[in-house]
Order: C-alpha cells, then sequence, then structure tokens
C-alpha cells in the first residue's frame, strides 16, 4: 500500500476504534452544565447558560441565569441573576435576586426584589418590596411597590402607582412615586 494511501486509512481505522467521527465544524455547541435544586443536591436540568430553549414557559426554581446575553424565560417562583452584561426578559417572578453589574430585567410583577450590585437596572409592572444595596441601581414600576429598602448610594426607584414605607439609609437616593 502507497504512503498516501496509509496515512487517511489509518485516520480512519482510529477515528472509527476511538468512537470520534470526523465532521463538519457545525459552530459552537452548549455545553452542558449541571446546576443545583434547593437542597444543594446536583439536577439534570438544563442550565440557564444554555440559550434559553423555555421561551414562555414556566421555569423550575430557583432559575440562575449567570452567563452574559439575553436571556427569555415566562413566570418564575425564583430567579436569580448574576454576573455581568446580562439581559432577562420575566413574566410575573415570586422572588428575584440580582448580583453583579450591568444587568437588565424587563419583568411582570414581583413579590420581592433584591438586588447587590452596581448599575442595574430593572422594568416591572409592581413589586411588593425592595431591597438595593450597591450604587446606581434603577427601577421603574408602571404600577405600585409595597416597600423600599435602600443601603447604598445614587439609586433611584421610580413608580407610576404609589410607594409604601421607605427606608433610606444611603444618600442622594431618588425614590419617587406618582400618586
Amino acid at each position: 500500500m502507497s504512503r498516501r494511501v496509509a496515512v487517511p486509512v489509518l485516520v480512519a481505522c482510529a477515528a472509527l476504534l476511538s468512537g470520534c467521527v470526523l465532521a463538519p465544524d457545525l459552530g459552537p455547541s452548549p455545553s452542558p452544565s449541571i446546576s443545583a435544586d434547593a437542597s444543594g443536591a446536583p439536577s439534570d436540568q438544563p442550565s440557564p447558560s444554555e440559550p434559553p430553549a423555555s421561551s414562555g414557559d414556566e421555569c423550575v426554581a430557583p432559575l440562575v441565569i449567570n452567563q452574559a446575553g439575553e436571556h427569555r424565560i415566562g413566570d418564575c417562583d425564583e430567579l436569580i441573576v448574576e454576573g455581568n452584561d446580562i439581559e432577562v426578559t420575566v413574566g410575573e417572578v415570586g422572588t428575584l435576586t440580582i448580583r453583579g453589574t450591568d444587568i437588565e430585567v424587563d419583568t411582570g410583577s414581583v413579590g420581592l426584589l433584591t438586588i447587590a450590585g452596581q448599575d442595574n437596572e430593572v422594568d416591572s409592572v409592581s413589586v411588593g418590596k425592595i431591597e438595593i444595596s450597591g450604587d446606581r441601581n434603577d427601577l421603574d414600576a408602571t404600577g405600585d411597590i409595597g416597600a423600599v429598602v435602600v443601603n447604598g448610594n445614587d439609586n433611584e426607584v421610580t413608580a407610576r402607582g404609589s410607594i409604601g414605607l421607605v427606608t433610606d439609609n444611603g444618600a442622594r437616593n431618588q425614590i419617587r412615586g406618582g400618586r
């Protein structure tokens, strides 16, 4: 057998014996990862770092989104968004926790919103309670906000509806209600 034929035959045999398949590059594929359930045990649920295939579906709480990019999900009992440069569109949320910088969330009504970080933005219909620790965060609600606690500086909280009890432990925070 000539060397020209032997090399490709050997490569093909090695690939078959190793279980590998030579295939064209189809672009990047999402890398699977394991997330943890509420007890901290590993779960086989898809990681939120994968492109969201559940557009408009209910999420399995707690759902953690920690990869930069745009994510779309439906209603969620508990959503945690942590990292940098993340955009999320979500339906109604029981508990929304934001940890990081430059995170944007568009959502329906939220029961409890906790923000820890800088330069985050949330647009919501209404919020039961907001707890902010950080600087330069911005929350806009088209409806009412039940209560606001701020431990940071230069944050803005605006509601077109009313705002309940406000505790401002920072400086230069702007908290405004429409009624």
